[in-house]
């Protein structure tokens, strides 16, 4: 990844999830797509393992765990995203 696109997403990651976030309740594939409830794209998750590139604050990763994920990795670039995501997981 590029140095200038991590360090993008750490200076913005703050605000980023304080005024925009991103809802955890429900697994979402964008920020203006319906949530995965309505469109039925996976197939059932109970205890699969469920790998999470560019988890961001980590709302996909608390939402796969809610729908029945096993184990659940999220990896970000960003410092700041992954701060985030550690507390929410918590």
């Amino acid at each position: 990844m590029a140095t200038d696109n991590r360090d993008g997403w750490n200076a913005i990651a703050d605000a980023y999830q304080r005024e925009r976030g991103w809802p955890h309740e429900s697994l979402y594939w964008g920020i203006r797509c319906p949530p995965e409830t309505e469109l039925g794209v996976l197939d059932p998750l109970a205890g699969k393992d469920v790998l999470v590139l560019g988890c961001g604050g980590g709302q996909d990763c608390v939402a796969l765990c809610s729908m029945g994920a096993g184990r659940v990795v999220g990896i970000d670039a960003s410092d700041r995203q992954l701060a985030h995501a550690q507390v929410l997981c918590r």
